[in-house]
């Protein structure tokens, strides 16, 4: 199928609106706001407003909606702005690749609007560096006491208000009062990437903020904003639990070009939908069978410039494709460069094509007018697609945009349901398409909505909630003290966190949970531990040393997670020392010294050394990964599905050189799991995202595979299927 996307033009606020907003401050002379922009700023100062979602369209300026207040100040003059509660924020990006393009960009703003704020960016091996051989957390302090915007991640700020950080010479309370008590802002950025159990985690956050104030009587809760061009109902309807006020707000778009009243956002797209018709067709071989369609785009380019982004879901195929098109344009008369930008190469998105993973879609800024992608959600079907097209200013003419989207032969009724849906609104082969609404619909309706983990809310994400309140009526009691001097503070949290998570309240429930977790010496400290990560992540990481194409691009050093190096590449395991080594001889730079050491620190241990894999060569298809347990498992004659932790997990396929010294490692490693019955196709059948964490596992005495998740994956699993086997069963049908 191929359609034309039109062009989009975001509606520019009336001089009145904008008038309105102001209140006698002054926007910088070339600076017009859209819309949205202006509601923004206008629900920040509605004291009846606690929480705003702004959904606008990628690339309509989300960024300087939120930031806004801080760089126009207070009503009444720019010079009061440093005083007011408003004029700080506490920016939360879901990777360091985005925080760092979102400082760059600030620095623009302030340029344009004459500030000059105190701005900070922070992340594990940033706060190390910071630290400079002292406390982290004390350096966190500081930085959280000195610096009007702080640009870092959702999970230190979750780490912040869970109580995690201790310092040498303050209370536990320092940090969680300071993060609250000096940012009148809290800026949630591409939330549409998370679900369940960081929505509550952000929602915890919130109540506890607002019930602070509530105590306190003095000043007022911060804000938060939820930026994604995504909307979700789970988090709304969480807002709504919570108690707080809420204002969605959105861009206005029209497609015909309107100077005076509408500023363009968005290049018309020429699109194109693919579907793949047998197994072995995947979006690699496409791209290997289309190279002179990539080629046509730079020798018909007529002098404008041209830069083409190949993004996939898996990054051994993204390695793969960036070797087989580095080799090829290298050797043509076009001499184009290619960069591998996943999450375990950095390239250079100066260069001509970008070949990219998810990390693409949030946290690299380039431009593209050439895209080819796929899509396991309509989330991410629109993302990248918003990745296409983005009109700049800057006097900049990029060749004409064409996309093409690949649909695998595994789900062809996903082409289908958008061809259907397309034609029910009237759009046939080859017509016009007006794109923030009508394209966007038939895309959302075309893809299965995937699972919310809905039941993981009364499960299990009180229980951090219920830890807070225990910090405050116990941790930090003073000696001596007949009870702690936050107790009502605790009271008014269990009343506000058993309507959250219990819909009444009463923490009852709650609270008895907690304590018998806290009274679990086998697995209760490693279920609070994964309660309180704000994304969890796999206990199986390792040192990560990619010497498969050493001889043209530079080797490199990071963590991963072990099971894809098992399944998707050629592999041999190193020493530490030489692991550090050759990390060394790299040149690597101090900041990326610093960030090794923090990661290294999570990873899969072997007599206190971290476990570290050199990669030879990416297979050119995936392996099969079969884990097994041996009878090493305490409670192993407990075989009833719960969350549990698990000794003796061994890999039983694939084979290979080295793998027994690994199992002998893995043997002895604890993790927390989760075990069901349940083949894999059977949760996938039940919606759950394809590219979730589960593994196959062969237990000691049976025939049958079961499956098996780690960490805060198997709590969200195990809430899921528990719902299963509690559900009522349907009566059967009488038949006559």
């Amino acid at each position: 199928m191929h359609l034309r996307l039109l062009p989009v033009y975001s509606k520019l606020a009336e001089p009145a609106l904008v008038e309105a907003a102001l209140q006698g401050r002054r926007l910088p002379d070339e600076i017009r706001l859209s819309e949205h922009q202006v509601q923004t700023l206008m629900a920040l100062e509605n004291p009846d407003v606690d929480v705003i979602v702004n959904t606008a369209m990628t690339g309509d300026g989300k960024s300087l909606a939120a930031y806004l207040r801080p760089l126009v100040g207070p009503p009444g003059g720019i010079g009061a702005g440093d005083e007011d509660a408003l004029g700080t924020v506490l920016s939360m990006y879901p990777t360091i690749e985005l925080s760092r393009d979102q400082k760059r960009q600030f620095g623009n703003y302030q340029r344009f609007f004459n500030r000059s704020l105190r701005v900070q960016e922070i992340w594990g091996a940033k706060l190390t560096e910071l630290a400079n051989g002292g406390n982290r957390a004390e350096a966190l302090l500081k930085q959280l006491q000195t610096q009007q915007v702080i640009l870092t991640n959702p999970d230190i700020f979750n780490a912040m208000i869970n109580y995690l950080y201790h310092t040498r010479f303050f209370t536990a309370q320092e940090i969680p009062q300071t993060a609250i008590d000096f940012y009148g802002l809290y800026l949630f950025d591409e939330f549409h990437l998370f679900s369940m159990p960081q929505f509550a985690a952000a929602m915890t956050a919130l109540v506890y903020a607002q019930q602070r104030f509530t105590v306190s009587q003095m000043g007022r809760a911060p804000k938060a904003i939820f930026s994604s061009a995504t909307q979700n109902e789970e988090l709304f309807g969480l807002i709504r639990a919570a108690g707080l006020r809420f204002a969605v707000i959105q861009g206005s778009y029209q497609t015909q070009e309107a100077p005076e009243t509408h500023r363009k956002i968005l290049e018309p797209v020429e699109f194109h939908l693919h579907q793949l018709t047998s197994d072995d067709q995947t979006i690699e071989t496409w791209v290997l069978g289309h190279l002179d369609l990539i080629e046509q785009a730079w020798r018909e380019c007529d002098g404008k410039r041209v830069r083409a982004a190949v993004i996939v879901s898996s990054i051994a195929v993204a390695h793969r494709l960036a070797r087989a098109l580095r080799e090829h344009f290298s050797a043509s008369s076009l001499g184009l460069r290619v960069a591998e930008i996943t999450g375990l190469h950095h390239g250079s998105v100066q260069d001509d094509i970008i070949v990219g993973t998810s990390t693409v879609d949030v946290g690299v800024d380039f431009d593209i007018n050439l895209l080819i992608f796929e899509a396991a959600n309509a989330g991410q079907f629109l993302q990248r697609l918003g990745r296409l097209g983005r009109y700049h200013l800057d006097g900049e003419v990029m060749g004409p945009c064409q996309a093409h989207a690949i649909i695998s032969a595994k789900t062809p009724w996903i082409s289908a349901g958008l061809i259907k849906n397309l034609r029910d609104a009237g759009i046939n082969d080859g017509d016009e398409v007006e794109r923030s609404r009508v394209f966007r619909d038939a895309v959302v309706a075309s893809y299965p909505g995937e699972t919310s983990f809905q039941p993981y809310l009364r499960r299990w994400a009180g229980l951090q909630g219920y830890h807070i309140i225990h910090q405050l009526r116990h941790e930090l009691r003073e000696p001596g003290e007949p009870r702690s001097r936050y107790e009502a503070f605790a009271t008014r949290l269990e009343t506000a966190y058993g309507q959250l998570f219990l819909k009444k309240p009463d923490c009852g429930p709650i609270r008895r949970r907690f304590y018998v977790l806290r009274k679990d010496h086998r697995s209760g400290k490693q279920i609070m531990d994964a309660i309180l990560s704000f994304r969890g992540g796999s206990p199986f990481q390792v040192g990560y040393w990619d010497a498969s194409e050493a001889v043209t691009t530079p080797e490199s050093f990071t963590t991963y997670d072990l099971f894809f190096i098992l399944q998707a590449t050629r592999w041999e395991m190193v020493s530490y020392e030489a692991f550090q080594d050759a990390a060394r001889r790299a040149g690597q730079t101090k900041e990326d010294e610093l960030r090794l050491v923090q990661e290294l620190q999570w990873a899969l241990h072997h007599r206190e050394q971290p476990v570290c894999f050199r990669v030879l060569e990416f297979l050119p298809e995936r392996e099969s990964l079969l884990l097994e347990q041996a009878r090493e498992d305490d409670e192993d004659e407990d075989a009833s599905p719960r969350v549990r932790v698990l000794r003796g997990l061994r890999i039983k396929t694939p084979g290979g050189p080295g793998i027994g010294d690994l199992n002998q490692i893995l043997a002895r490693h604890a993790v927390l799991a989760y075990i069901s019955p349940l083949k894999r196709e059977e949760f996938w059948r039940k919606r759950v995202p394809t590219m979730f964490p589960l593994y196959r596992i062969k237990l000691p005495r049976t025939r049958d595979e079961s499956t098996i998740c780690f960490g805060k994956e198997a709590l969200m699993i195990e809430s899921l299927e528990r719902t299963w086997r509690h559900r009522p069963k349907q009566p059967s049908a009488i038949i006559i």
